[in-house]
C-alpha cells in the first residue's frame, strides 16, 4: 500500500503535522480502503496537564489546517464517494469554519458592548435582544451536547440515569471549546511560519538497562 501511495504521489509521507490522517487521505486516493476494527485497541496515556493537551491539539489543528489542499483530489477521486466528499470536505474546512465563528462573536460582542456604552439608556432594549441570540445559542450548540448525551446513554450506558446522560452531554459542550484556543494558536503558528514537530512529552518512565543496573527517566 506504502509503495501504491509512493507511485502515485512521490512518497507516503508529505510532512503534514497530522500524519496519520494525511496518510489516510492517500490511502483512500491510492485506491484502498480504511476499515474501522471494533475487536482490538491502543493503549493511549492521557495528558494530565492542560498546557501539554493546548500544544499536542495545536499541532493538531495545524495539520488539519495542511490537509486542506486534498480538497480538490478527494472531490475529482473516484474511490471517494459523495458521503466521504462531505465528511472529508466537512472535517478539512471546520477549522476555518471555527476562526469565522470565533472572530465573528468577538466582533459582534465588542460592538454590542460599545453601544451599550454609548447609549446607556437602551441597555435594556439591547438586553432583549442579547437574550434573543443567547436563545439562538442554545438551540443550535448546546441542546446538540445535551441531545448526544441521551444517545450516549441509551447506546452504550443504559445503567446511568438520564442526569448523568445529560451532566456528560453538557460536560463535551464545555470541553469541545478549548479547540477555539488551539485553532487560533495554529492558524498564527502558519503566519508565522512555524511547521516544526515538537512532540507532546509523557509522563511513564522509561526504564533502561545500563552495565546490569536499570536507569530510571522520568
Amino acid at each position: 500500500m506504502l509503495d501504491a501511495i509512493g507511485d502515485t504521489f512521490g512518497e507516503p509521507w508529505h510532512g503534514a503535522l497530522l500524519e496519520d490522517y494525511e496518510l489516510g487521505v492517500h490511502v483512500v486516493l491510492a485506491g484502498y480502503q480504511v476499515r474501522h476494527v471494533y475487536d482490538t485497541h491502543v493503549n493511549q496515556e492521557a495528558l494530565p496537564s492542560i498546557r501539554r493537551l493546548l500544544t499536542q491539539r495545536t499541532r493538531w489543528a495545524q495539520g488539519n489546517i495542511q490537509c486542506v489542499k486534498y480538497i480538490r483530489e478527494v472531490v475529482k477521486s473516484p474511490y471517494v464517494d459523495n458521503a466521504g466528499v462531505i465528511e472529508t470536505v466537512y472535517y478539512l474546512v471546520l477549522p476555518f469554519l471555527q476562526m469565522l465563528g470565533g472572530l465573528s462573536f468577538l466582533i459582534l460582542f465588542s460592538a454590542q458592548v460599545g453601544y451599550w456604552v454609548q447609549q446607556p439608556e437602551l441597555f435594556q432594549v439591547a438586553l432583549g435582544d442579547t437574550l434573543g441570540v443567547l436563545g439562538l445559542l442554545f438551540a443550535f450548540s448546546v441542546a446538540p451536547f445535551a441531545v448526544w448525551g441521551f444517545v450516549y446513554k441509551i447506546r452504550c450506558e443504559p445503567q446511568a440515569s438520564w442526569l448523568t446522560a445529560l451532566g456528560w452531554g453538557l460536560g463535551v459542550w464545555l470541553y469541545v471549546y478549548y479547540m477555539y484556543i488551539c485553532i487560533a494558536r495554529a492558524f498564527l503558528r502558519i503566519v508565522r511560519g512555524k511547521n516544526g514537530w515538537a512532540k507532546t512529552r509523557r509522563n511513564a518512565e522509561a526504564h533502561v538497562v545500563v552495565n546490569g543496573s536499570v536507569a530510571v527517566e522520568a
